[in-house]
């Protein structure tokens, strides 16, 4: 949980919008947990989520890269030999996950190197739909993972954190796609 000013929010679904405003952070894709007065008010959808004593597992492998995409974009820095170098990579791509056809090469080399791509979008709402679109449907047969509704935060500590964990290439997708705390919900 993140408790900021007044609101409560569910940690894998904050992000922070602004660096002076008192209400710098905002819940992307949820609801509130709860707000704090005089008392503390929780929503009616909070639940016990463990029965039995947590286990806490630390460590995360940063060895990743984050790309937000942008009109025009070149890639020269990606034919640098960046993929033998990064185990992950977080992709933001337009609306519902849209890229240009100039990305799948570099999608097929990360596959060959067996690099996760996430591709995630750039809206604070609203989640991906790559089948949508012939590219984002190109994208999917070279292996890339759609991030739904996961914030870039979640999407980055979750890559990290399966990276770290040792899951194989071929079942980042499932592991990364599998709601541990509420940090995704499945739009297909």
């Amino acid at each position: 949980l993140v408790l900021f000013g007044r609101s409560i929010f569910l940690g894998t679904r904050v992000t922070k919008f602004s660096h002076g405003k008192l209400d710098a952070f905002t819940s992307v894709n949820a609801p509130l947990v709860g707000s704090l007065g005089v008392e503390i008010e929780l929503s009616s959808e909070i639940t016990k989520r463990f029965s039995s004593k947590i286990c806490l597992q630390t460590g995360f492998d940063t060895n990743i890269l984050v790309i937000s995409l942008f009109p025009g974009q070149s890639l020269d820095f990606l034919s640098i030999g960046v993929l033998p170098k990064v185990k992950g990579v977080v992709l933001e791509a337009y609306g519902m996950g849209n890229l240009p056809s100039s990305f799948i090469p570099f999608l097929q080399a990360a596959k060959e190197h067996k690099v996760s791509v996430v591709v995630r979008t750039q809206c604070l709402e609203g989640s991906t739909s790559m089948s949508t679109y012939e590219t984002g449907r190109q994208a999917l047969m070279e292996g890339v993972i759609e991030a739904y509704d996961m914030s870039l935060e979640a999407s980055i500590v979750k890559l990290m954190w399966g990276i770290k964990k040792g899951v194989p290439y071929e079942e980042m997708g499932a592991f990364l796609q599998k709601n541990q705390v509420g940090e995704i919900r499945l739009c297909k």
